[in-house]
């Protein structure tokens, strides 16, 4: 299972976003993490064996510090 998730920063957290980055760049099954320009902060891909891993890697990128929510596009 594969997805983009399309994360939005908490505006009032002292967390930098590149710190946000590298912690949502270490989470398992997070191919890739990057700040981007638009209306998200940032964007990052998920491959994972299944849609429990995948759900894994979506929660622990919410419970980041500095990630306000996400919004999750998976590929079909």
């Amino acid at each position: 299972m594969s997805g983009f998730v399309s994360i939005f920063f908490n505006t009032q957290s002292t967390s930098r976003p590149t710190t946000i980055i590298a912690r949502i760049s270490r989470v398992d099954n997070v191919s890739f993490a990057h700040l981007v320009t638009g209306q998200v902060d940032a964007i990052a891909f998920v491959q994972a064996q299944d849609s429990g891993l995948f759900r894994d890697a979506l929660l622990e990128i919410n419970s980041i510090s500095g990630v306000e929510h996400t919004s999750t596009s998976v590929v079909l």
